[in-house]
């Protein structure tokens, strides 16, 4: 909960900049809220484009995303079990 209020603020706070960040694969959650989101592999740039395009096509974000998907899925099943 503490980690939703402090990333709303932050992005109010970012409202109508600029901003390169970093997103671990911890963080893809967050993904959705930006405006343009480009995939680094080797240090190039191997994707790029909105969440709704990088969701919709076939190709190395697709793939991630559904792994993060599975995993946020395994995790919530393993919450309701204790």
């Amino acid at each position: 909960e503490t980690e939703i209020v402090i990333f709303d603020r932050l992005f109010a706070a970012m409202a109508d900049k600029t901003i390169i960040a970093y997103a671990s694969v911890r963080r893809l959650h967050l993904l959705p809220r930006f405006d343009w989101i480009c995939l680094i592999r080797g240090g190039e740039i191997i994707q790029q484009g909105t969440f709704h395009d990088l969701t919709t096509t076939k190709g190395p974000f697709l793939t991630l995303w559904q792994q993060h998907l599975a995993y946020a899925e395994d995790a919530a099943d393993d919450d309701e079990e204790i």
